[in-house]
């Protein structure tokens, strides 16, 4: 199973989003998981949990659509 996650959503992310992510890839060796947000704080932070394994895989993005954002406002505005 393959699936793809907003690592930088959330009140207290990226930190628990990238904890939860690490134990679903140890609970599950069929798992794939893609982690879209800011590469270089995602790759600092998978780097000192000495996770290494292939199936974790960064797309970057340098937008980020804050909660009092009209959604169709940050569609014309942010292009990534």
């Amino acid at each position: 199973m393959r699936i793809a996650l907003d690592a930088m959503g959330g009140d207290f992310a990226p930190e628990p989003n990238i904890e939860g992510c690490l134990t679903a890839l140890q609970a599950d060796p069929e798992l794939e998981v893609f982690l879209v947000g800011d590469q270089p704080v995602l790759e600092d932070l998978i780097e000192k949990s000495g996770y290494s394994e292939e199936r974790l895989k960064i797309i970057p993005s340098d937008g980020v659509v804050g909660m009092e954002e009209k959604p169709t406002e940050a569609l014309r505005k942010k292009p990534n």
